[in-house]
């Protein structure tokens, strides 16, 4: 029997939003959609079994913007601390559901497509969901990337500004780059 690896997705959505003024960025609405809604529209591909929103700064309006969507919503009230403590809950909570790797994605790419996710996913897929895969645009890593099982519990222990990047450069297999990708891996929405 073909051993089946449950992918996971962790949506980031907790931060501040600081550089991007008084507004909540994932709020602003992109072809009329509020952008979180429509980031977590793309990640909704066949290869990815199962969603997670980790929420923080302004948790009820963000949490109003997903009404109706499928996910699991995670809080975390030490959002302002960094992405670190975010990137933990939400490994958790995929291990929780029973995934045994994770896709995580940040929720300001507001031009991240669906067939760019898939073929993310399915490079992923394609190394037994073994090794760390991510898109690289013009020699840049973007999102979403790609963990597996084993990296579950490394970042479950992350916390304040450790991002993900201390868990990526002390994986023992080499990472994977998927090239081939649109712009929209890479092109966050930092200003108003």
């Amino acid at each position: 029997m073909e051993k089946y690896s449950k992918i996971g997705c962790v949506l980031l959505a907790a931060g501040t939003s600081s550089r991007f003024g008084a507004k909540n960025k994932l709020l602003s609405e992109i072809d009329g959609v509020p952008m979180i809604r429509k980031v977590l529209a793309a990640l909704q591909v066949e290869e990815v079994d199962f969603h997670v929103v980790v929420l923080g700064h302004e948790s009820e309006l963000v949490l109003t913007a997903l009404e109706g969507c499928v996910v699991d919503v995670v809080v975390n009230p030490e959002y302002a601390r960094g992405m670190g403590g975010s990137l933990a809950l939400g490994a958790k909570r995929i291990v929780e559901l029973g995934g045994s790797c994770m896709l995580v994605c940040l929720a300001d790419l507001p031009h991240l497509r669906k067939e760019d996710v898939s073929k993310v996913a399915n490079a992923f897929r394609a190394e037994d969901c073994e090794q760390i895969t991510y898109p690289v645009v013009g020699g840049q890593h973007g999102h979403p990337v790609c963990f597996p099982g084993r990296s579950l519990a490394d970042l479950g222990e992350l916390e304040g500004e450790m991002g993900a990047r201390r868990v990526i450069d002390q994986d023992p297999l080499p990472r994977v780059e998927v090239s081939g990708v649109g712009s929209g891996c890479i092109q966050d929405l930092d200003h108003s």
